[in-house]
């Protein structure tokens, strides 16, 4: 699926209802944003340290995430 988010116009690759919808983090359920040099990949938007946009400490807000919002670990 290669849909446009309304908001933003940034590729949309989750679904709901059978409809596209954001990303978001399985772990806190923030919404994610594309990486647009690593496509695949999604971060917490706007993450500051290690706290989300909510300003909620989360262990995954530095990691990618993959497109059902699961975190990637490297190695």
């Amino acid at each position: 699926m290669n849909s446009m988010s309304s908001s933003f116009g940034a590729p949309s690759a989750g679904v709901r209802d059978g409809r596209p919808a954001p990303v978001t983090c399985a772990r806190c359920g923030c919404r994610l944003t594309p990486d647009l040099d690593e496509p695949g990949n999604w971060f917490h938007f706007t993450a500051t340290g290690s706290r989300d946009a909510r300003g909620c400490t989360v262990a995954c807000v530095g990691l990618a995430h993959d497109r059902n919002g699961l975190a990637v670990h490297a190695g």
